[in-house]
């Protein structure tokens, strides 16, 4: 096969590495899907804050997005993205199952990551402490009722707050030293009373002492209250075994393991820790140095000697205060007695955190990281790895007002002591003996190479806070999409496109036999490397991203239409098959190639001044058309030539839906333009008059006009059996009794049995705070919001000992569809809020959908299964703390929540108009280069213009919202538009030839030749978007019925408008031409 073999190898490759692409997460190259949804799809949060800068100031955002990214995702563990938008905003997307960590991630992005100076209190000021108790209870109130007595007062001078302090650590024994088990089987050994955790020891070493020989060692597989089970046989006889240990460093010499720890990274490097075990079966205690630290792993600097390690301790107090690490001190206390006593809280089994109070400065002498002028490695006292800081002169003015209030005594009797707090925690504690004005240091109380990497971690930190980049509160904007309303629109949207692309298929084949096959062939390779290639740049589809994918099916189409009807002209001119081939694809080149590239320039443009939305509907375009260009043109005709060269094609055949036409078109253009202007402006009519000039009117939705939108679930006894406009209204009355300018749309979710019963509505508010807006909608309609209601809990069958093999499992049943993610982080909440705490909760439990196909695992159901290892005795209590945490928690109110400040709603109405100027300017830049006369340009351009504005009078008469889905729909309209047009301006040029001047009948030709070409093209694409229309959900409903008109106004526009225009402006249509088309006709 001449000159084939390369052209056949590169398809295939490109095919095959597309589908590697595609499947890797199934073939096992990847554990991650290889495709993100956006969250309009798959459900997560959008924030977007401001950045705090002076007039003129430049701020380095590329140096705050990774400082963000190290206090909010330091480890890069979570799926959290975080970028800068334009000059001076950053966005963060959050998955949806991190919805429930959303308001702590904000306060972090706000909040956290700070450097102050505080003065730590004292007994000298004790008598204002119950003051701060009455106002600050909720600061911390665990720690409140284990505070010492302190003599009332009811001064209010002074204001305190808490500060941690640290914390210690602790590994206890599993049994006392010499203690015997109680039985003991080849795979299991039970200790009557021993009360350990459940799954306290899963994955450690049990050391089996026995007498006359040598300790065995087995991994303990699981564990109840009383109870170890092994995985392995335990190689001897059972009865044999006098004793055991647990062994914390599991036969390594250098390591301390504890699988229920989620400690960070390195924060015990360079500290001291005790441990307790056993040396040739004789008890020994050593204190070793800690080099590193895992979440659950302590690496020492070396061999600690033990054969079993019984237990550790190690206390992090990075401030010096002595905790005692013999344990015979326990309560930090400072300068003798003379710093109020820490105050302990267990935060979870083997940890205790100590706190102390810190009073509030004055603001004169506020202190704070902002105010650093330099930072830098240093060392301390003890020439031990520190960070060294430089005030501003601010700062230096001010930190010499704070230690020159506090300075000591002159008798000497009594110092303060400077706290100096990183994001809540004391790092240092030195006593004020001088006033200082410009420079100090914070310990880190250790040594080696991991301190030194802390004090640099710390150095990035406190650079990232002292630059003048603080994040606005509250956010610009705000978007929160449940997993019900992207589960609806993902389950609509793939049926959509499945039925698109199986109908368009069918079409094809029937119309265009072999050739149609060919197309097919091409279509869906183009689909295939589009995708791959969205996943290998990490590109998420959005919803305007399902817009532009519209466009590009139909784009594909349309470039196989023209060259088989280009072949269709060859062979009805008695052309030979190879030179119908050969011309087909020849003389329909520059045609595709001029509309491809067109379409491509518009999406680059679209790429630099739109939003995000729009550079989603960009970025699919741009990507689909360049691998249409190869698929549709390379591959297409390597097909081609590869069946003809085999004998396999023998002669090109297929249906034909119009013989030679002879229409006049030209002749009615000036009717037809008083036609289009008298439906624009009935259309336009409709627009005004529903506040279409008015920026805050109905036409909007709140990313144009700033405010907010919640979606929530009604089940009122008062809306039964009311119309759903009725409905609608009541609602409407209601909500704007607590918020101002309301209005209210039903919404419909496929597959929801229960909707008619408790339907969903949106309700858009100009109210742009998006916790004034939950508690006003919270309390209108307290009694009638939909709960997510834990139903019923049951077990799924007995177990034999209390225990599976993974644990117990339960059948939880819902009132409405949950993600089990979503449920998992809520259950792991109740856990860790337990008293005591389950520690590790995570790791305690699972929760999955037995209902959910294998690649989307996270299917919300009604009916979810935990299993769990934790006691069956408590389980009950746990489930019944969840149903009750689910009834209250707002992310399982709110299906979806959305926020835009007026400034973004300001810039996202500019940005869309210029991206639709834009590229419109293009379009006639191009075509100006192209067809060397503006006038192409412009009548394209004008006829788009007709099309847009037919399209948004339909909108408004349909009584959608105009918001950045909308926009993307004018988009993809433009692109389709512009590419009918440069078709029949394409051989306009080719018929023209050098003739002087235009002529009408010239036109008409041209018309009339592409005629069929122009239907069929039409008719496939808005079979596609019709089907968008009628299968595609709420979420494409208003984009994809703006395409079912734009893309018939379209084809009308391009007869009837943009070819026509052309003779007004450069034609010369003559007396000869108007007898000729009378004499056709």
């Amino acid at each position: 096969m001449k000159n084939l073999t390369f052209r056949l190898l590169l398809i295939g490759l490109a095919a095959v590495v597309g589908l590697l692409v595609l499947f890797s997460q199934q073939i096992g190259l990847s554990d991650e899907r290889p495709l993100k949804l956006g969250i309009d799809l798959s459900g997560g949060t959008i924030l977007v804050y401001q950045v705090e800068q002076q007039a003129g100031e430049r701020v380095d955002l590329d140096e705050l997005v990774a400082a963000l990214k190290r206090r909010i995702n330091p480890e890069g563990v979570f799926d959290i993205t975080i970028r800068s938008v334009g000059q001076d905003r950053v966005e963060i997307i959050m998955p949806e199952e991190m919805a429930n960590q959303a308001e702590e991630i904000k306060r972090k992005l706000t909040e956290e990551g700070s450097l102050s100076f505080r003065i730590l209190a004292s007994t000298n000021r004790a008598a204002d402490f119950p003051a701060y108790l009455i106002r600050q209870t909720r600061d911390l109130p665990p720690i409140v009722d284990r505070l010492p007595e302190i003599k009332p007062s009811s001064s209010d001078r002074e204001t305190f707050r808490w500060a941690k302090l640290g914390e210690v650590v602790e590994g206890q024994p599993a049994a006392p030293e010499g203690t015997a088990p109680t039985t003991v089987s080849e795979r299991s050994l039970t200790l009557s009373g021993a009360g350990w955790s459940p799954n306290r020891y899963r994955g450690m070493q049990a050391v089996l002492e026995r007498g006359g020989g040598s300790p065995n060692r087995v991994t303990v597989e699981r564990n109840t209250a009383d109870t170890l089970f092994f995985s392995e046989p335990i190689g001897f006889d059972p009865s044999a075994v006098t004793g055991f240990e647990i062994d914390y460093s599991g036969g390594d010499s250098r390591a301390i393991r504890d699988p229920i720890r989620d400690w960070s990274p390195n924060r015990y490097a360079g500290l001291p820790i005790l441990l307790e075990g056993i040396v040739a079966g004789e008890p020994r205690r050593i204190i070793a140095e800690v080099a590193s630290n895992t979440a659950d792993t302590i690496t020492l600097t070396r061999d600690h000697g033990l054969d079993v390690v019984r237990s550790y301790r190690v206390a992090y107090n990075p401030s010096g205060i002595a905790l005692g690490i013999d344990g015979t001190s326990i309560d930090p206390q400072l300068a003798g007695d003379k710093i109020v006593r820490g105050v302990r809280l267990p935060s979870q089994p083997g940890t205790t955190e100590y706190f102390v109070l810190y009073e509030v400065p004055r603001e004169r002498q506020d202190v704070t990281g902002d105010m650093l002028e330099r930072v830098y490695p240093t060392t301390d006292e003890q020439l031990r790895p520190a960070v060294g800081f430089d005030f501003d002169t601010i700062g230096s003015r001010r930190f010499g007002d704070l230690t020159g209030r506090y300075r000591p005594r002159q008798d000497g009797a009594f110092f303060y002591n400077l706290a100096i707090l990183l994001d809540g925690e004391v790092m240092s504690a030195p006593q004020i003996r001088n006033r200082i004005t410009d420079s100090g240091i914070i310990t880190m109380g250790g040594r080696g190479s991991q301190v030194n990497e802390q004090v640099n971690f710390l150095i990035d930190i406190l650079r990232a806070g002292s630059l003048p980049v603080a994040l606005q509160t509250p956010a610009l904007q705000e978007e929160t999409i449940g997993p019900t309303l992207g589960e609806d629109t993902i389950r609509k949207g793939v049926y959509a496109i499945t039925v698109a692309l199986a109908l368009v298929p069918v079409f094809m084949i029937v119309y265009y036999h072999f050739a149609g096959v060919v197309a097919v062939i091409a279509l869906l390779l183009n689909m295939v490397l589009l995708l791959a290639s969205m996943a290998v740049t990490g590109s998420s589809i959005t919803l305007p991203g399902l817009a532009g994918l519209a466009l590009t099916i139909g784009m594909a189409v349309d470039a196989n239409v023209l060259i088989y009807e280009r072949m269709r002209e060859e062979r009805d001119r008695g052309a030979p098959l190879a030179q119908q081939i050969r011309n087909g694809f020849g003389k329909a080149w520059s045609t595709i190639l001029d509309s491809n590239v067109t379409t491509v320039l518009t999406g680059v443009v679209l790429w630099s001044v739109g939003t995000e939305e729009v550079k989603g509907f960009a970025l699919v375009t741009i990507i689909g058309l360049l691998w249409n260009l190869f698929t549709a043109v390379f591959v297409s005709r390597t097909i081609f030539e590869l069946a003809y060269q085999s004998g396999w094609l023998k002669r090109l055949t297929m249906l034909r839906l119009l013989s030679k036409t002879n229409i006049d078109f030209v002749g009615p253009r000036r009717y037809c333009m008083v036609g289009s202007l008298l439906v624009i402006a009935l259309g336009l009519s409709v627009f005004f008059s529903r506040g279409g000039a008015n920026q805050q009117g109905s036409m909007y939705n709140i990313d144009f006009t700033g405010g907010s939108l919640v979606t929530v679930r009604l089940d009122s006894e008062q809306l039964r059996g009311q119309s759903p406009s009725a409905r609608i209204s009541a609602v409407r009355d209601q909500a704007s009794e607590v918020l101002p300018n309301v209005t209210v749309e039903s919404l419909t979710v496929s597959g929801d049995e229960e909707q008619d019963e408790a339907p969903r509505y949106n309700i858009r508010t100009t109210e742009q705070s998006p916790d004034v807006v939950q508690e006003a909608i919270l309390e209108a309609f307290a009694d009638s919001l939909v709960r997510v209601e834990l139903l019923q809990t049951e077990p799924i069958e007995p177990v034999e000992g209390g225990l599976e093999e993974e644990g117990n499992r339960y059948r939880l049943t819902f009132n409405l569809p949950q993600p089990p993610s979503r449920i998992a982080e809520a259950f792991a909440r109740v856990l860790a809020s337990a008293d005591p705490p389950v520690a590790s909760p995570r790791s305690q439990f699972r929760v999955i959908n037995p209902e959910a196909p294998p690649n989307n695992v996270d299917q919300p159901g009604e009916v979810l299964e935990l299993t769990t290892s934790l006691a069956p005795e408590r389980i009950e209590g746990y489930l019944a703390e969840l149903g009750q945490e689910l009834r209250n928690d707002k992310d399982f109110l709110f299906e979806r929540l959305e926020n835009f400040g007026s400034v973004v709603a300001g810039e996202t109405r500019q940005k869309a108009m210029v991206a639709i100027v834009a590229s419109w300017l293009i379009i006639i830049a191009y075509l100006w280069f192209r067809f060397q006369a503006v006038a192409y340009g412009v009548a394209a351009v004008l006829a788009l213009i007709h099309d847009v504005l037919i399209a948004l009078g339909a909108v408004a008469l349909a009584g959608y919202k105009i918001d950045l889905p909308m926009i993307a729909a004018f988009l993809t309209l433009i692109g389709f538009s512009v590419n009918d047009t440069i078709v029949i301006f394409d051989r306009i040029r080719e018929l023209k030839g050098k003739t002087p001047h235009l002529t009408a009948r010239l036109v008409n030709d041209a018309i009339n030749v592409t005629l069929s070409r122009t239907i069929l093209t039409s008719l496939t694409t808005w079979l596609v978007v019709l089907i968008f229309y009628l299968f595609g959900g709420e979420g494409l409903s208003g984009f994809s019925f703006c395409l079912v008109v734009g893309i018939l106004s379209g084809t009308y526009s391009t007869i009837f408008i943009a070819a026509p225009i052309l003779i007004e402006w450069i034609g010369k249509p003559s007396k000869t031409d108007a007898k000729e088309m009378a004499g056709s006709r």
